[in-house]
């Protein structure tokens, strides 16, 4: 996952834009017609820039601006708005004019409420600029508030310049188609043969003229060439002739020279032929103006009917021209006079119309053509009369006398200024575009796939190391400046675009000359024709290099966090913005067993536990909605199924810029720590226990023991068949039950240090199997499987009966009253760090013998199982809840462990205990004397010392009814009195503890009065 704050998007949002300028280019090259080209543009607008409407509106021809294309507005904003544009037509400096919010502008004041009708709170005026003027503009409108970028209005001028662009390449198209309408429509009316042959002599159109001169029908002469019907004598002049205008040693030709007519006939004409190049200056066609001279004695007359045909011809704008050397007169043709709204009455004059600054340059080509005989073709500028400024391509030769000297120089004449306009709008427009792709870093390339040749933006050498240009390296030169490792793929992926994907996409490395590798983005699109062929293919490139080191930057620093995050000893988790997981580090994966893949997103709630998964994610969410630090305890599924605690504590992340993305925590498992605390908060409440039973035990006993005593007195003393033989009973079973709690909450306080021994527990078990079986349903089975060799443990043998009772009764309960099997189970096990349960590792190292009790009841829920050795909790309507905490606490006292599995098919309970070093002594059976008991003897004095009324008048009240001379004392201090009065020498005394402490004490200070051992 990355962690690092979001840096690709200005760099993806270019590129992006770049695309759809790519594609919108492509469509306006394609567009037919002004409309369809307005469509692109406004569609265009709302894709590249996000807008919510756009609208492209033109000058007309009363200079006023009208929509001509739209999205998204409304007849009557239209209607409203249409008119109101204070540009003026032509104008040469407008720039582009945002309002980020039309309701604050008060120069809009009187458009609010159009604005509000149509929900408009954002526009932009971008000019559209031709011929070096305004035609017009687009409109780019936003719902909301919105505050206009540079890049954003570099887009909107680009898309401008492409419109405008496309705008004047439509008008002069259909200019042009409109010349060559009426071109065709002189052509063939024309009063002088005009033909046009290819370049090998073949006729390609003639006009009806020139089938008359020649006597054959069009159809009969599109089936023969040039020579065909030329005198034999003048082929080799003519075929010389074309081969130097193929050669491009002559600009035209101009002969006379003999056709062979139909009939038979000879003709003489004067044939003007010219080429026609196209702009990679290759051989077209050639145009030729044939006139008829055949009639030698009316050369005058023809000279004036040839001038006066060929004027007709030149009609459809072209101004022919003719000079005179010898008599300096100048003759134009009417066409020249309408086209060019002058006539000079003198070659000087005309020379003056010359623009200054070309004037030289044009007399210079004058010169040159007359000292050589030869053609000459020039543009330059000329000053009109009414002061305005025209360009002309004029093209003239110089025609030799029959004494062979200069005698006529003979041209045409174009006004070119359109053209010219034309190109220097066309020039603008790609300096303004070089501009914008050099502040960009952007290189575009257009190749040309009948030539091969690639034409490129003059930035697009240095993303290559190579000076700026407007030609690219041919294909294999361009490709050996591709990194080696990736020229293959580049090559196959444009050999696959032109073949058949039409699209160039991809990211490559270029070694500049000085050795140096830079990262380049490409796109392209190629663009066939009607059979599908490849015409060109058009391209940007951008250099990529800064955003593929930020990359390189961001993985080493995603590695590093990664190996970091790896080896830290907690777990380590991060999401995105949208709460979903992005990252979880090797320690959260080893824990839960899952894989990444399975964790993102909220794949990781499924290792939540179910009661804990509603808490964890309301916290979660909280915190994220109010980017705070989160602090959250759940409990996490292990991989092996386990279920621990586990902290999480979360702070959220913020890129350099501020912008929230997202939390990253750390997770620990406190499962360990909270046992502890759990047994601490136990040991508290066991320590709580003993004291409570240490302070109560000597009172309760008292009173406990006075119970008793006086009701065995009652029971001696009554007559037989008393009527409360019963009552008194019961009063000495309630006694000796109630003296049995306290017992039990002594031993599980731990205030209870009964003799320890080495005991057998295989043994002990052995013999009360008859006992347990008794005392379990009939219908539960009892198995036993004991290690007879197994190592003694040190214990007191009637707590450890006390302990397999009560697990074995515990187990039967637990079945109830259904059939099932209670197994009871012995083993030597070692205790070490790789044991498995919470208690069995805190043991110490060694041998340890287990004692395991199952059975095969329905299992205890995980609420049951976490209270089960609480003291007076019961599942069990008649239980006192003692049972299974008195043998936890006999255990302990053991320095053994004990715990429990449960699940449905029944519970294990598996008690530890160490082994001790020396053998069992006996057999386990309890100690009995030999011989009978010493009877006391029942004469003599018995002080008794007691503190508690009812205990001690009871007990001597029992040794007075047994022959002793008994005095009592309720405390220490009182009992010396009595011996000092008495003075007692030799006397049994009966005390409590209290009591002893402070007699003994006293005694001692009496040397050889008194024998306290």
């Amino acid at each position: 996952m990355s962690i690092s704050g979001p840096k690709r998007a200005p760099q993806e949002t270019k590129i992006r834009q770049l695309e759809l300028l790519l594609d919108l280019a492509g469509a306006i090259s394609l567009a037919q017609g002004t409309s369809e080209i307005y469509r692109v543009a406004a569609h265009g607008l709302v894709r590249a820039l996000a807008a919510d409407r756009a609208a492209v509106l033109i000058f007309d021809q009363d200079d006023v601006m009208r929509f001509k294309e739209w999205v998204g507005l409304s007849d009557e904003h239209r209607a409203a708005v249409q008119g109101h544009i204070t540009w003026q037509r032509g104008a040469r400096e407008t720039q582009p004019i945002t309002v980020s919010d039309v309701m604050q502008d008060a120069s809009l004041s009187a458009f609010w409420q159009v604005f509000a009708d149509e929900g408009i709170r954002a526009l932009a005026f971008i000019p559209l600029m031709a011929n070096g003027g305004l035609i017009g503009k687009l409109m780019l409108y936003y719902n909301t508030p919105h505050e206009f970028q540079p890049d954003e209005l570099q887009v909107a001028q680009a898309i401008a310049g492409q419109v405008a662009l496309a705008a004047e390449r439509q008008s002069a198209e259909t200019a042009l188609r409109e010349n060559e309408e009426r071109f065709r429509a002189t052509f063939f009316q024309a009063a002088v043969g005009i033909t046009q042959c290819g370049v090998n002599g073949e006729w390609l159109l003639l006009n009806d003229r020139f089938c008359e001169i020649v006597g054959y029908t069009r159809a009969e002469l599109l089936g023969k060439t040039v020579l065909d019907i030329t005198h034999a004598d003048d082929r080799e002049m003519c075929v010389a002739a074309l081969n130097r205008l193929q050669a491009g040693e002559i600009p035209s030709y101009l002969a006379e020279k003999r056709y062979i007519r139909k009939d038979g006939a000879v003709i003489w004409v004067r044939v003007f032929v010219n080429p026609v190049w196209d702009a990679h200056k290759r051989l077209q066609y050639f145009i030729g103006v044939v006139e008829d001279i055949t009639e030698k004695v009316q050369a005058e007359s023809a000279l004036r009917d040839s001038e006066q045909r060929l004027r007709l011809a030149l009609s459809t704008g072209l101004g022919m021209w003719e000079h005179d050397l010898r008599s300096g007169t100048p003759t134009l043709s009417p066409q020249y006079n309408r086209a060019f709204g002058h006539r000079p009455a003198s070659h000087t004059e005309w020379f003056k119309l010359v623009h200054p600054d070309d004037r030289e340059r044009v007399m210079a080509l004058m010169r040159e053509s007359l000292d050589r005989v030869s053609e000459w073709d020039a543009e330059f500028r000329l000053l009109y009369p009414d002061g305005s400024e025209r360009w002309l391509l004029s093209k003239g030769t110089v025609l030799v006398g029959d004494d062979g000297r200069p005698a006529r120089v003979a041209g045409v004449s174009l006004d070119i200024t359109e053209r010219k306009r034309a190109e220097e709008a066309l020039r603008l427009s790609q300096e303004r575009l070089e501009l914008a792709q050099e502040v960009s870093g952007i290189g575009t390339w257009d190749w040309d796939a009948t030539t091969g040749k690639t034409r490129c933006s003059s930035g697009y050498g240095p993303l290559y190391g190579l000076p700026p240009g407007d030609v690219a390296p041919p294909l294999e030169q361009w490709l050996e400046l591709i990194y080696p490792e990736d020229r293959a793929r580049i090559r196959g992926e444009l050999g696959q675009a032109v073949k058949c994907t039409d699209h160039f996409s991809s990211e490559f490395r270029v070694v500049w000359p000085d050795g140096t590798i830079h990262w380049l983005y490409g796109k392209g699109k190629v663009f066939r024709n009607s059979r599908g062929n490849p015409l060109r293919m058009i391209g940007v490139n951008l250099d990529i290099s800064e955003r593929k080191r930020a990359e390189a930057a961001l993985r080493e620093s995603e590695e590093r966090f990664r190996i970091l995050a790896d080896t830290t000893p907690v777990m380590i988790c991060a999401s995105g913005p949208d709460k979903l997981a992005t990252f979880f580090n090797a320690g959260w994966l080893s824990f839960t067993g899952r894989t990444m893949e399975q964790e993102l997103g909220y794949g990781w709630t499924e290792s939540v536990h179910p009661d804990d998964i509603d808490e964890c994610l309301a916290s979660y969410s909280a915190s994220f909605e109010a980017r705070r630090n989160c602090h959250i305890e759940y409990r996490l599924r292990r991989a092996d199924g386990a279920y621990q605690s586990v902290v999480c504590n979360g702070v959220p992340r913020f890129t350099p810029d501020g912008v929230f993305a997202g939390y990253i925590a750390s997770l620990i498992d406190i499962t360990d720590a909270k046992r502890t605390q759990e047994e601490a908060l136990a040991r508290q409440k066991l320590e709580s226990l003993g004291v409570l039973v240490s302070g109560i035990a000597h009172d309760f006993n008292n009173l406990l023991g006075g119970i008793l005593t006086s009701s065995e007195l009652a029971l001696a003393g009554r007559a037989d068949g008393s009527p409360v033989d019963e009552e008194l009973q019961q009063i000495r079973t309630a006694a000796i039950r109630g003296g049995e709690i306290v017992r039990q909450l002594m031993i599980y306080g731990g205030k209870e240090s009964p003799a320890f021994e080495p005991v057998d527990v295989s043994f002990i078990i052995e013999e009360m199997v008859q006992l347990l079986k008794v005392s379990i349903s009939k219908q539960v089975t009892l198995k036993i499987d004991l290690d007879k060799n197994i190592s003694p443990v040190q214990a007191n043998p009637v707590q450890i009966r006390q302990v397999v009772m009560n697990l074995v009764t515990n187990a039967s309960e637990a079945i109830g009253e259904r059939a099932g099997v209670i197994s009871v189970r012995t083993s030597l096990e070692r205790v070490g760090e790789d044991s498995l349960g919470p208690d069995v590792t805190k043991l110490p190292e060694g041998l340890y013998l287990q004692l395991e009790v199952s059975d095969t009841g329905s299992g205890m829920t995980p609420e049951v199982r976490a209270r089960i050795f609480e003291p007076f909790f019961t599942t069990k309507f008649p239980g006192r809840g003692l049972g299974l905490a008195v043998t936890q606490g006999i255990v302990r006292g053991h320095g053994g462990a004990i715990q429990v599995n449960s699940s449905e098919q029944g519970s294990a309970f598996q008690v530890w205990l160490p082994c001790a070093e020396k053998a069992a002594r006996g057999t386990g059976h309890p100690i009995v004397l030999a011989g009978k008991e010493k009877a006391l003897s029942r004469a003599g004095r018995i002080l008794v010392v007691e503190d508690e009324d009812l205990l001690r008048l009871a007990v001597s009240k029992g040794l007075a009814k047994k022959g002793f001379s008994v005095m009592d004392a309720g405390d220490g201090s009182a009992a010396m009195d009595l011996i000092r009065a008495h003075q007692m020498t030799s006397t049994w005394f009966c005390w409590t503890s209290p009591c002893r402490a402070c007699l003994v004490g006293r005694l001692c200070k009496r040397p050889g009065a008194f024998d306290p051992s």
